[in-house]
């Protein structure tokens, strides 16, 4: 009866992750990148803008000129002012801004049209509730006297899990 009850649990817990992946990839056809960094931040805006065009750089980069994207490396990523960028390519500060403006439009244009912002994180939030489920089943495995072979393989997974969590964290779009 316990081996029932555990095949069970087992049973759900998978066709939980299913159903999961199914949300996810229908949301992520869905989904546009400002949904994570446009809500709710009230004083925290310019630092959420900030975020996201360092991670739309990091991920569009490429797609822009070399100049376009140096400025904005400089501006987001190494914290320099206008005035100190203005004087770095010989123009106006308004030249900058503008330069910047553009760039900023061609890549949330590129973001809203391909969606990899979001669906990187989902992704990773895909991962997280994976984790979690196995780390349910695992305790349902440490229950019962039998389970210790479905714990061992739970395990492995949620060595695996870890492991694409980690590669996720270390992902570099640049190259």
């Amino acid at each position: 009866m316990q081996i029932v009850n555990f095949f069970g649990v087992f049973a759900k817990t998978l066709d939980k992750a299913f159903h999961l992946i199914y949300n996810i990839i229908r949301d992520v056809k869905r989904s546009n990148f400002t949904y994570f960094f446009g809500k709710g931040l009230g004083a925290d805006m310019e630092m959420a803008k900030n975020l996201q065009m360092g991670v739309l750089l990091d991920i569009y980069g490429a797609l822009l000129t070399e100049r376009q994207r140096e400025m904005m490396d400089l501006y987001y990523n190494d914290d320099l002012s206008l005035s100190e960028i203005a004087e770095q390519y010989e123009i106006s500060r308004q030249g900058v801004h503008d330069a910047l403006k553009r760039s900023e439009e061609t890549l949330r244009h590129y973001d809203n049209a391909l969606g990899l912002a979001a669906a990187q994180q989902q992704q990773k939030d895909q991962l997280l509730e994976f984790k979690s489920q196995a780390l349910e089943a695992l305790d349902e495995c440490r229950k019962v006297t039998f389970g210790k072979n479905i714990a061992e393989k739970v395990i492995a997974l949620l060595e695996n899990l870890d492991s694409k969590l980690e590669e996720y964290e270390n992902s570099d779009y640049n190259e």
